[in-house]
């Protein structure tokens, strides 16, 4: 699949999920509509999503800078971390020196200056231990 189908092809699946076009828009024109809905698992229910944008989340600006932060993001009560998008950013049309997170160049890699290595792990007080393992 080339790169424009690819991207037409997740266009139109967001496009579904969020109920922005016709079930009929989806593939072989069937009326997912009628569908019966996926269970959702147990811990989705009562899950408290927070969503962090690595560049600006820490002076660090990376996913070390995340983990290192991750005691203070569980007091606050979130079960769950939501990464905003942490791939190499486009290059062509840039605003700025940093560009934007949703101009992905590709989608299949991690940008190098998210991904740097922590120079430690972060604390695992109060976590289960295979959290830590």
């Amino acid at each position: 699949m080339n790169p424009s189908s690819r991207a037409s092809a997740m266009l139109t699946a967001s496009l579904l999920s969020a109920g922005l076009l016709p079930a009929s828009a989806g593939a072989g024109g069937r009326d997912w509509s009628r569908e019966p809905a996926r269970s959702v698992p147990a811990w989705a229910r009562d899950a408290v999503v927070y969503e962090v944008f690595p560049r600006d989340f820490s002076p660090e600006g990376n996913l070390a800078g995340v983990t290192a932060r991750l005691d203070h993001v569980r007091d606050l009560g979130a079960t769950v971390v939501w990464l905003m998008p942490i791939h190499p950013i486009g290059l062509d049309k840039r605003k700025g020196t940093l560009g934007s997170p949703y101009s992905i160049r590709d989608f299949h890699a991690v940008n190098p200056t998210t991904a740097r290595r922590p120079t430690s792990r972060p604390s695992c007080a109060r976590r289960t231990p295979a959290a830590c393992a």
